[in-house]
């Protein structure tokens, strides 16, 4: 079976957020048909389905079984796996091509038709150690941040919990915050063309970490900044549930400490893609999502520590 292309397909629909709807894996020919599905809500995959009910979730991802209208017009019993963080949508196409790949001779569309609460297990498992060990440090590096501007009396709340485009906002100044438990590279990733502007001034806060019985910890993070801003500490709790650092999980006593952490100024002599930097002064047409990697040695920055 053809499959080169399946995960290539996927995120390429998934790029496509303003185009809502059901969208057929073409790689995957007819013998096993699959679709891309993107609402206002969520995104993901489904393929057709007959069997019992199924309604899982854990953290921002689920599968169930649904009756979906394909092209508008065909009303299909299905199988979906669905995300509803878009900033995941990389890491989600991964689990989308295996959910999808019927296997060289169709055996893992029917052992996934037959037995899906077992697929889902299988990759919750998997699913829940990446993100929790992805996510614990960085964590960490956005909570260590805003309790320092909080001890300086800036007055800030962390935006990540909202919509903002960045993860801290005060009244005078927006901050980026990202973490690398990487000792000899100094790379942060750009989520999108939008994450390094702002029409006020933005500062890029890079933070080194490493697991350390010495560190801080998400709980002691959290019980330090309830001593400065109470008011918020329940919207940033949900937060942390949401993202499942539910009070009492474990990940939340791993304990990090700071190498570093430097404070840079993102002006017009910080690396950046931008609309200037293209004919006519603005993204090209079709266009929808940039992502990309920055060097930040040899720039100047504040040490922040």
């Amino acid at each position: 079976m053809l499959t080169k292309g399946i995960r290539k397909e996927i995120d390429n629909f998934f790029a496509l957020k303003s185009s809502k709807g059901a969208y057929a894996i073409s790689s995957l020919g007819r013998s096993f048909p699959a679709w891309v599905i993107t609402t206002d809500d969520e995104y993901g995959v489904c393929i057709d389905y007959e069997g019992e009910n199924i309604n899982e979730s854990f953290s921002k991802v689920s599968i169930r079984n649904s009756e979906l209208l394909i092209n508008g017009k065909d009303k299909h019993k299905a199988l979906l796996l669905t995300c509803t963080d878009f900033s995941y949508r990389k890491e989600f196409s991964f689990i989308c091509e295996e959910f999808v790949f019927p296997g060289e001779r169709g055996e893992n569309r029917a052992e996934l038709l037959s037995h899906p609460l077992n697929w889902w297990r299988r990759w919750k498992e998997l699913m829940g150690n990446t993100q929790k060990n992805k996510m614990v440090y960085d964590v960490v590096g956005e909570l260590s941040a805003l309790l320092k501007l909080l001890s300086s009396k800036d007055d800030p709340y962390w935006s990540a919990t909202g919509l903002s485009t960045h993860d801290i906002e005060t009244s005078t100044a927006s901050y980026e915050v990202k973490s690398s438990i990487v000792k000899d590279r100094s790379v942060i990733h750009v989520n999108s063309q939008f994450q390094l502007q702002s029409g006020r001034p933005l500062y890029l806060i890079f933070t080194r970490l490493e697991e350390s019985l010495s560190g801080d910890s998400i709980d002691d993070l959290m019980g330090e900044i309830k001593k400065y801003d109470l008011n918020n500490i329940s919207a940033y709790e949900e937060y942390l549930s949401q993202k499942g650092f539910k009070p009492g999980n474990h990940s939340r006593k791993i304990k990090y400490s700071i190498l570093e952490r430097r404070k840079i100024l993102v002006n017009s002599e910080f690396p950046k893609i931008t609309e200037d930097m293209f004919k006519e002064e603005k993204y090209p047409s079709h266009i929808t999502h940039i992502e990309y990697d920055v060097d930040l040695d040899g720039l100047d920055y504040e040490n922040w520590k």
